[in-house]
């Protein structure tokens, strides 16, 4: 299998399984979520060790760190929807690239 973000893919199976039963489903977003904090504060200290901090009322880490999750959950529904040979990989990059700055 390959390797998505320094975690093993999962098989399409599992994550079925995970994303059709509630409580796996709310333990599996739970921990989305607190990554996603994680993934904030690096936001915030690299923009700090750039010397262009975010202030602390400033949503952008947020939002950028909330469209990256947001493209991984819809990249996980496509590839279960999939009839084809893309990977989990493929359908984030898609996502991904749907994205772009103003």
């Amino acid at each position: 299998m390959t390797r998505l973000a320094g975690q093993q893919q999962v098989s399409k199976p599992v994550q079925r399984v995970i994303l059709e039963t509630p409580a796996l489903l709310a333990v599996y977003l739970r921990k989305l979520q607190s990554m996603q904090h994680a993934v904030v504060a690096v936001l915030r200290e690299r923009a700090a060790a750039a010397g262009a901090p975010y202030a602390a009322d400033d949503p952008t880490p947020g939002a950028l760190a909330a469209a990256a999750f947001g493209c991984l959950v819809a990249a996980q529904h496509a590839w279960l929807a999939s009839t084809t040979e893309h990977s989990l990989a493929d359908h984030v990059d898609r996502a991904m690239a749907a994205l772009s700055p103003r």
